[in-house]
C-alpha cells in the first residue's frame, strides 16, 4: 500500500468515527429512530386550565426505557435517555438538543414515560431523583394563567422496531375549580377573589401517575384566573388548578372582596377533590341569605354544582 493510499485510508476511517460520535449514540440507526405525537386526553375542548391542546413551543419531558427478558423496567431504571426534553414547533415534536431517542437494537422493546411542564431538575438534582416521590407545587398566583400548574402525565407502551412512532395521550392528574360569580344587586366591580385553605404542594408517582399531597402550608391563598368568557348566566367565570385533596365541612374556601366588603363563603359539606376532575361552585354575593361578620364581612354556605372531567 502506498503512503497516500494509506493516509486516505486513515483520513476516511476518521471521518466515519466522528460523524458517529455525532448521534446520541454511536452507530443509531435512523429506521430505530421514535417519533413523538402528543395529544391531550379531554372531555371538554379547554385543557390545561385554559388553552387546548399543545401550542408552539411547549416542552415535555419524555423517560425512555427498555424492557429486560421480555419485563418491562419502571421509570427511574437507568437509561439512555432520561428526562429528554422535547419542544413542540406547532406541528411536530423535537429534541431541544439534538438527542433524538433510538431503540437499542431492531429487537428492543421500549415503554416512554412523558409529563408537562419540563423540569430539567427531575431526575437530576437532590431531593428530585425519586421519580416516585416527584414534588409539585401549583403557584399561588395563576391569575394570569393556570398553565404551568397543570401537571401533565402520559405513558405509551411496547415500542419496537415495527412501531417507532409513541402516541402520548396526557392527561390531566390534578384537580380543578371552577368558580362561576354572579354579583345580583351589588354590581360588578374590580373585586378580588382567593380561593383559601388549600395545599399546594403535593408529590407525585411518575410510574403510575398518583398524587399525595404534603401539607406544609394550607393558609396560601391561591388567585385565579379570570376566562375571556364567562359561563353562560354568570357575570364573570374564574378557574385554578389545586393539588387533589380532602376539605372538611365548614371550611372556608373561597373569599370576594367587592366595594370594601369581604364575602367568604364555607363548605356545606365534605368534599374530596379528586385527579383529573373539575369542581365547579357557583358565588352568588347580592344581598339574600347573608349573614354579618363583623360588620364588613359577609358569610355564606357554599354547595358543589358540578362534578365531571377536564
Amino acid at each position: 500500500m502506498t503512503k497516500k493510499l494509506y493516509i486516505l485510508l486513515i483520513t476516511s476511517i476518521c471521518l466515519i468515527f466522528t460523524s458517529c460520535l455525532s448521534d446520541s449514540e454511536c452507530g443509531n440507526n435512523d429506521t430505530l429512530r421514535v417519533s413523538i405525537v402528543a395529544d391531550i386526553a379531554s372531555s371538554k375542548l379547554k385543557t390545561r386550565s385554559s388553552k387546548s391542546g399543545f401550542s408552539e413551543n411547549d416542552n415535555i419531558g419524555l423517560y425512555m426505557v427498555d424492557y429486560v427478558n421480555g419485563i418491562p423496567m419502571p421509570v427511574g431504571t437507568i437509561s439512555n435517555f432520561m428526562n429528554t426534553e422535547y419542544v413542540y414547533d406547532g406541528t411536530y415534536w423535537n429534541s431541544k438538543d439534538t438527542e433524538e431517542l433510538y431503540l437499542t437494537t431492531d429487537q428492543t422493546k421500549a415503554d416512554i414515560y412523558a409529563y408537562y411542564p419540563f423540569d430539567y431538575e427531575m431526575s437530576r438534582t437532590p431531593g428530585k431523583a425519586d421519580l416516585r416521590s416527584y414534588p409539585f407545587s401549583v403557584e399561588s398566583d395563576q391569575s394570569l394563567s393556570s398553565q404551568k400548574s397543570d401537571f401533565l402525565w402520559a405513558k405509551y407502551s411496547e415500542l419496537s422496531s415495527a412501531n417507532t412512532i409513541a402516541k402520548l395521550t396526557f392527561k390531566h392528574i390534578l384537580s380543578k375549580i371552577v368558580l362561576n360569580v354572579t354579583y345580583g344587586n351589588l354590581g360588578n366591580g374590580n373585586e378580588s377573589v382567593t380561593i383559601h385553605n388549600l395545599t399546594q404542594n403535593a408529590l407525585i408517582n411518575m410510574r403510575t401517575a398518583d398524587v399525595s399531597e404534603v401539607k406544609l402550608n394550607s393558609n396560601n391563598e391561591i388567585k385565579p384566573y379570570l376566562q375571556d368568557i364567562a359561563n353562560a348566566g354568570f357575570d364573570k367565570t374564574f378557574s385554578a388548578i389545586i393539588i387533589p385533596q380532602s376539605v372538611e365541612t365548614g371550611t372556608s374556601l373561597f373569599a370576594i372582596t367587592l366595594n370594601d366588603q369581604m364575602f367568604a363563603f364555607t363548605l356545606d359539606s365534605p368534599i374530596s377533590f379528586e385527579s383529573g376532575l373539575s369542581y365547579t361552585f357557583n358565588l352568588v354575593i347580592g344581598e339574600a341569605n347573608t349573614r354579618s361578620i363583623q360588620n364588613t364581612n359577609i358569610e355564606r354556605k357554599i354547595s358543589l354544582v358540578d362534578k365531571s372531567s377536564f
